[in-house]
């Protein structure tokens, strides 16, 4: 299966696709040691095999595709990384098994048909994240809260002012990501 993200065992490819370690990097500059880790819309699950790789106690990854999630747990197999589970689950609907550390939800949000989805993804993205959430999304066009994307006009582009307006008490940082620069950036909320 030809992926959205590489997945490697040391210099084996287990998973052909776009190199993500840049964005990681961005996102855990140190490894997370010890952290809980929820990656909504993980795809084939390099983020949180990455962060159970690096020590994370918990590493949970959430798609709702399930070939990716059977992807995502056999490269959890080979790599033999018992901290890291995966589990087939839409965003659309609020995961309350547990808190987490740190929530990515990145490159997932503008998939969301409305604005009031995303409102309501992000209320429970929030209620599950102890210590900062992640969100990586298009840039809205001319510095608004929020948009349509230019390319893809049934798909919403969200703002720093977006965030600051839903979560105006939290600590937000907005940085393109490292590996769409121009066209994405991240926003990180800490709590």
């Amino acid at each position: 299966m030809e992926s959205y993200q590489r997945i490697t065992n040391g210099s084996r490819v287990l998973a052909k696709g776009r190199d993500r370690l840049p964005d990681y990097r961005l996102f855990f500059p140190s490894a997370p040691v010890g952290k809980t880790i929820l990656d909504i819309g993980c795809n084939v699950g390099f983020f949180p095999l990455q962060a159970a790789a690096e020590g994370a106690k918990c590493a949970v990854g959430l798609d709702r595709d399930r070939n990716v999630i059977r992807c995502a747990q056999g490269h959890r197999d080979t790599l033999k990384l018992p901290n890291a589970h995966f589990y087939v689950h839409d965003i659309q609907s609020p995961w309350r098994f547990a808190h987490y550390d740190v929530v990515l939800c990145l490159n997932v949000l503008h998939h969301l048909p409305e604005i009031e989805d995303i409102r309501r993804a992000l209320a429970w993205v929030d209620a599950c994240a102890i210590e900062r959430i992640v969100v990586a999304s298009p840039i809205p066009k001319d510095g608004a809260p929020w948009s349509r994307e230019r390319q893809h006009k049934r798909r919403i582009a969200l703002g720093e002012a977006f965030f600051r307006q839903l979560w105006p008490s939290y600590d937000i940082r907005v940085y393109p990501t490292a590996s769409k620069p121009n066209s994405r950036h991240c926003i990180e909320v800490r709590k």
